[in-house]
């Protein structure tokens, strides 16, 4: 899940070039000149998608992840019940301890937040790349009709 900063199509380097060309985008007004635009367009168009790359290995990880600390609570879960289902026998007091599953979901959301918020973040990013990408396609068209209108 690290993602080193020396790596330079890692997801925190490709993070930052997407956020850097959207401001170049703002600031220079690149809508407005078509071959700025086209440019730009191919570039973010290459970026969103390595980014798009990273959020599918992050899924996959998060899968694999949940499955691995799924097992490993429902196997602490089996202890604990085992060793009050012990303790029961002789002391009414722990009668009606076992862990409920809720409390074992609840354990494994715990240790998921980190992956789960990573994983949120790529998501959100992703679906912004993708509407930039939109709207330049829809500038890019606009221009096309344009020109052949001029024709």
């Amino acid at each position: 899940m690290s993602d080193s900063t020396q790596d330079p199509m890692g997801k925190t380097a490709v993070l930052t070039k997407l956020q850097g060309m959207k401001l170049t985008y703002a600031r220079e007004r690149v809508y407005a000149n078509p071959v700025l635009l086209l440019s730009h367009f191919q570039e973010f168009e290459a970026y969103t998608t390595i980014l798009e790359s990273h959020y599918g290995k992050i899924r996959e990880q998060e899968e694999s992840k949940t499955a691995e600390v799924k097992q490993e609570e429902w196997e602490a879960k089996k202890r604990y019940d085992a060793v009050i289902a012990e303790r029961k026998e002789a002391d009414s007091k722990y009668k009606g301890k076992e862990m409920t599953q809720g409390e074992t979901d609840k354990n494994v959301e715990y240790r998921m937040r980190t992956i789960k918020a990573d994983m949120k973040l790529l998501e959100t990013e992703c679906k912004s790349c993708r509407n930039h990408v939109n709207a330049m396609q829809s500038i890019l068209k606009a221009y096309g009709d344009e020109a052949k209108s001029v024709k």
